[in-house]
């Protein structure tokens, strides 16, 4: 059985850089998500740090990512040279990389958000080897999480991302079936006795 841990704060984490390196180490596949589509390499700087270097890889799927608007996940085997890359934007002091997972087969072992909070997902095992490592559960940087909370963040559950306009058009229809379904009820009184 997997066990689910939450990294709260990466850069205050004295452990991450083994934690970091044993995971990547046993994983074979990563995804990345940036900005703009394949072409756009010059847009905003802070989610697309690694952009250009990244599509430089070769044999890569690039496809829209639906958890933002004009967004792309690229996914690709985290060989040699990928690892030089996660090596180089992951400094453990200030992470430059946004949003990405490194997966093993088709199970996420590591995912990272907000370049500083992360999640990792790992056999008994492998915790047992990050034990030994010196890897310490301590609650304040590295906690233990149920996971049943765990599995929202799998990669079989999908978000939908919805625009400003159909946000709009929803809340609009909200409100006339709310309005139609309690007109018909008793207006409360005007002190509200």
């Amino acid at each position: 059985m997997k066990r689910t841990f939450w990294v709260h704060h990466i850069p205050f984490f004295k452990e991450w850089k083994t934690c970091f390196h044993y995971i990547m180490e046993k994983s074979d596949t990563f995804r990345i998500i940036f900005q703009g589509s394949k072409d756009v390499l010059e847009s905003d700087e802070f989610l697309n740090a690694g952009k250009r270097e990244f599509l430089s890889l070769p044999a890569l799927t690039i496809s829209p990512y639906t958890g933002m608007e004009n967004s792309i996940e690229v996914t690709g085997e985290l060989n040699r040279a990928a690892r030089e890359l996660f090596q180089t934007f992951m400094a453990p002091e200030q992470p430059d990389l946004w949003s990405f997972q490194f997966l093993k087969g088709n199970d996420v072992m590591l995912k990272v958000d907000d370049w500083t909070v992360g999640e990792v997902f790992l056999e008994e095992c492998e915790v047992a080897d990050l034990l030994a490592q010196g890897v310490s559960v301590d609650g304040e940087h590295l906690e233990e999480i149920d996971t049943f909370s765990a599995k929202a963040s799998q990669p079989d559950i999908e978000v939908e991302s919805w625009s400003k306009e159909a946000l709009s058009i929803l809340s609009d229809q909200l409100k006339r079936a709310f309005l139609a379904h309690h007109k018909n009820l008793p207006t409360p009184p005007e002190d509200g006795l």
